[in-house]
């Protein structure tokens, strides 16, 4: 018994240390292939430093060294500005805060930029990293350049909770289940304007919470019942309090702050709690960035993501949450903190998405994102218009 246990333990070692090892020489690999922009400096011209994610560095681009964003930007300041600007693209796949912040002195050397564009966050969700203290990071400690993506850290026990993750299912409520808990809910809602209890109300709402769907919700809550009086304008806002939402009128938002939909937005399947956290985490980093690039008289633009699941074309997205619905849902991140960040520390904001609906607006959405959500060339250069509209005003 011993003997095979002991042998059974040497097996499974085996395989962890082999996994390991196949996970590490994978990221060094991916980080020598995968470089970021060679510039020549051009003291001349008002240089723009783009950090960010995989969606600064191009991804879903048929090619990301010239349909990324800041691709774009080069091109289009150059034909509204010629010879005024010299754009340097420093986006890495994977990037989260922590490591644009860990980056940042080198590549602020490197590039002397005269405005810094941030476009992070959507990997935070996923990474949840710690916080960072930019006084205790040394320009000689993050490095710049090719290989700069490659952190030797474990990563197997990373691997195995996102397949635990993507594997576990979300639990599912039959359509009749939902038919009855919309029934139920308006006959309480009826009741509560007639005898306005509001305990009572409560009860009802928290029994039918796990019951309710969402994407339903509109024909309760919809444009048409809006004028009903306020005791149901109450129990709206009792029923998207409950459920996690934020709610103006007939438009209901996610905790997340994804964005504003008529009461159609994805549940979420973390606690809001645990997203706070992150938010916290995200919040202090972008403060620490702007900081030093003030000290250094540093212009700082925030960008927001342009993607929103609601977006895509129905048919490509489907697979994607099918076959992994967590990570599906880590792939947003909230507008609202971003803007709201901005304006704590008095940054310019790009906002994308309101942008990127209307260039969309009858037009097949493959034309401006892939399956996982980034952008094509075509949805980079929407995100590049705007920038360069910031930037030449």
């Amino acid at each position: 018994m011993s003997l095979g246990f002991a042998r059974a333990a040497l097996v499974v070692a085996t395989v962890l240390i082999s996994v390991e090892l196949l996970l590490q020489l994978g990221a060094l690999v991916v980080s020598l292939i995968v470089a970021p922009d060679e510039f020549v400096l051009d003291q001349d011209r008002h240089r723009v430093l783009c950090l960010g994610d995989s969606f600064t560095y191009g991804i879903g681009a048929e090619d990301e060294k010239t349909g990324s964003y800041p691709a774009h930007l080069q091109q289009i300041l150059e034909e509204r500005a010629p010879g005024r600007y010299q754009v340097v693209n420093r986006g890495w796949p994977g990037l989260n805060s922590r490591k644009i912040l860990r980056y940042l002195a080198s590549d602020l050397d490197e590039v002397k930029p005269d405005t810094v564009v941030l476009l992070c966050g959507v990997n935070d969700r996923w990474s949840r990293p710690e916080r960072l203290d930019l006084a205790e990071v040394s320009s000689e400690a993050a490095p710049s350049g090719r290989g700069r993506g490659f952190e030797w850290k474990l990563r197997t026990p990373r691997l195995v909770q996102m397949i635990f993750d993507w594997a576990s299912p979300e639990p599912k409520v039959g359509a009749a289940e939902k038919d009855q808990a919309i029934v139920e809910l308006s006959k309480a809602i009826e009741v509560f304007e007639q005898d306005g209890d509001e305990p009572q109300l409560l009860e009802e709402i928290r029994r039918l919470a796990d019951r309710i769907a969402v994407e339903r919700l509109h024909e309760v809550f919809g444009q048409d019942r809006q004028a009903s009086g306020d005791r149901r304008e109450r129990a709206a806002d009792l029923v998207a309090a409950e459920l996690g939402y934020e709610r103006r009128g007939f438009h209901w938002r996610s905790l997340d702050g994804s964005s504003w939909v008529a009461v159609v937005t994805p549940e979420l399947d973390e606690s809001y709690d645990a997203l706070l956290s992150v938010l916290q985490v995200w919040r202090d980093h972008l403060e620490q960035l702007v900081t030093l690039c003030r000290e250094r008289e540093i212009e700082v633009v925030f960008l927001t993501y342009p993607h929103q699941f609601e977006l895509l074309d129905p048919e490509t997205l489907e697979p994607v949450q099918e076959a992994f619905p967590r990570w599906a849902k880590t792939l947003t991140f909230p507008t609202r903190a971003i803007q709201r960040r901005g304006t704590e520390l008095n940054v310019p904001v790009v906002e994308t998405l309101g942008p990127m609906q209307l260039a969309a607006e009858g037009r097949d959405h493959r034309d401006f994102f892939v399956a996982d959500a980034h952008c094509t060339s075509a949805g980079y250069r929407v995100m590049a218009g705007l920038v360069a509209d910031l930037l030449l005003r």
